[in-house]
Formats: structure tokens, sequence, C-alpha cells
């Protein structure tokens, strides 16, 4: 008995220290990687949060900001009206490294990735995915080849969105479909699917549909 209790502390303590961890992160971030949040408001939504409370405040152009999840390895949060801002923790068996993703949707949706060490320093990670219009595009066949061939060509020129599922488990990639037309938008739907990638083994490994 006392051996389960002392294992059930140890298990406690150890998903507090990590839940520190990002907290000290995310407070401690140099402006250059987030800038639209100094130190204190950045401090003032995690109380908030940490609270269960709304953690909301403004950014420094006026807008809202708000965190919309925060767990053990991972932070979601909109920077403002049009911002979204994703930190999640991966696992490396010699240097634990930090995933950022930033989205902005002005019209389209556009998408950025980084990557840095505890300490905030840029850092190198070879397997990161870059997934190209074919991994996406599946010809549907309520639709002619003619068609087919225009939306292919359409969907060339859109860009590809980036962003980690709720909850942190898959890096996500579509495309985005903000610039089309209606119909447009309609058909390529019928033609399109996401492409999910997850963490393991210090790598992204892609996740077949059925898996996810």
């Amino acid at each position: 008995m006392l051996r389960k209790m002392l294992l059930s502390l140890l298990l406690l303590l150890a998903a507090h220290a990590q839940a520190q961890k990002i907290d000290s992160l995310f407070a401690v971030m140099p402006r250059e990687v987030f800038s639209l949040l100094d130190n204190t408001a950045r401090l003032d939504l995690l109380d908030l949060y940490n609270s269960k409370l709304p953690a909301k405040t403004e950014n420094i152009l006026g807008g809202q900001a708000e965190v919309l999840l925060k767990t053990d390895d991972f932070l979601d949060m909109a920077t403002s009206a049009v911002g979204r801002w994703q930190m999640k923790l991966l696992d490396h068996p010699h240097r634990p490294l930090i995933c950022v993703v930033r989205q902005l949707t002005a019209g389209e949706t556009f998408s950025s990735l980084a990557f840095y060490d505890l300490q905030w320093k840029p850092a190198l990670v070879e397997s990161v995915p870059a997934p190209e219009l074919p991994r996406f595009f599946s010809p549907h066949p309520s639709l002619s080849n003619f068609r087919t061939e225009q939306l292919q060509a359409l969907l060339a020129q859109q860009p590809v969105v980036a962003g980690w599922t709720e909850g942190g488990r898959f890096l996500r990639f579509a495309v985005s479909l903000g610039g089309l037309s209606l119909q447009d938008r309609r058909d390529a739907e019928r033609c399109l699917h996401e492409v999910c990638y997850e963490w393991k083994k210090a790598m992204f490994v892609e996740v077949k549909e059925e898996e996810r």
C-alpha cells in the first residue's frame, strides 16, 4: 500500500513539474519569438487559466488575446481576431524541443513552423514534414477530368496550412481554401483530405486516417 501511495505521489509531482515547465517556458519566451504580449500579460494569462477563469488580455495592438487550451505539453491561443499561436513540447532523447506554429487569417490562412530548444534558441529538426498538393488531392468520380485539372491548377496556388490538432496530438496539414469561389471550394472539398503527423521517437511520422 505504501509503495502504491509513493508511486501516485511521484506521478503527481512529475505531472505538476511538467505543467510548470510549459508555464515557465511561455512566461520567459523572448519578445522576438512572440511580440504581441509582454511578460506581464503572459503571466496574467497563465494565472487566469490556472485559476479556471477566462484567460483573456489585450495585446500590444489593442486586440484581444486568449488562451484556448493548456495541457502539460501544449498551449493553444488566439493572439487576435485573425491570429493563432500554438506551442508544443516534443520529447527528444538528447534535447527536448519546442515546436511553435503561427497562423494568420486574412482571407487566406497562412502558417509557419519554428523549432527551438528549451532556452528558446532556434533548433534544426531534419524530419519536418512539407507535404505538397498531390499528398492532399484525390480525384472525385463526380467531377470530369477537365474540372479535376482546373481544380488542381487552382489549388496549386493555395497555401498549405499547418496546425496542431486539439490537445496537440497530431501536426495537421491542410490546403487553405479561403481564396476560392464558393463553387470551387465545394468541388475542392470533395477531392481534398488532411495529412497528419505524430511525433514519435524524435521524428515526425505520418498517421493514417484510420489511426487518428
